[in-house]
């Protein structure tokens, strides 16, 4: 169902006003500012990753990889320090009582990236606001986590259309996961075997070495 009234989508909008946490923030920045001068643009992905644990440290070590291959494709150094200057710049909080349209505002309970009280104070600036906690630690949630559905059905019961049935967009089903997992098993029991194997080899030519040390 179309909506009928205009929506308000909302990202990171605003800084906090409490000084003790905005000292925080700037310290923050610097940091940003720093890793991405020393090492946004290297082959090594030790300084990538840094933001990458942050954006997703629940995802696995493909997701990572590729996070981190994302992060230095998307930007250069130059550009990125200058986005993150100007993202620390933004502030509209004064603007957020005079939104009058409907407003969803989710954050994810764990966030690293961004802290929840964040989008609490989001919400509760905005008149009418609903506020939906994600129970997550990323900032960026990813497709098989709990709160990807939790945000669905937000979002459909938000704009008054009917749930998702069935795998969501971008998730896998049942059926895959369990095969995702059975693979891993499979390749794991093989890595085992292999190394049983080894050992059992390395055992057998030192009893035939010590054997003929003690007939010599």
């Amino acid at each position: 169902m179309a909506p009928t009234r205009p929506m308000a989508a909302l990202f990171r909008v605003c800084r906090s006003r409490n000084e003790r946490r905005a000292d925080k923030q700037r310290q923050f920045v610097e940091l940003n500012r720093a890793l991405v001068r020393e090492g946004w643009g290297s082959e090594h992905d030790a300084y990538r990753q840094w933001f990458t644990s942050q954006f997703i440290p629940e995802g696995t070590a493909e997701q990572s990889r590729w996070f981190n291959d994302l992060e230095r494709a998307s930007a250069t150094p130059d550009m990125m320090e200058r986005f993150v200057i100007e993202l620390s710049n933004i502030d509209v909080a004064d603007f957020l009582p005079k939104v009058k349209a409907p407003t969803l505002v989710t954050h994810c309970k764990g966030d690293v990236r961004v802290p929840f009280a964040l989008g609490q104070e989001i919400a509760a600036g905005i008149p009418g606001a609903k506020f939906v906690p994600l129970d997550s630690r990323n900032h960026i949630f990813l497709a098989n986590e709990p709160a990807t559905r939790v945000f669905f059905d937000a979002v459909t019961s938000f704009l008054g259309d009917p749930p998702f049935r069935g795998a969501l967009p971008g998730t896998t089903t049942f059926k895959e996961q369990a095969q995702r997992h059975i693979a891993a098993l499979e390749r794991n029991w093989l890595i085992k075997t292999v190394a049983i194997l080894a050992a059992l080899a390395g055992a057998i030519i030192s009893f035939l070495q010590l054997f003929r040390l003690l007939r010599a």
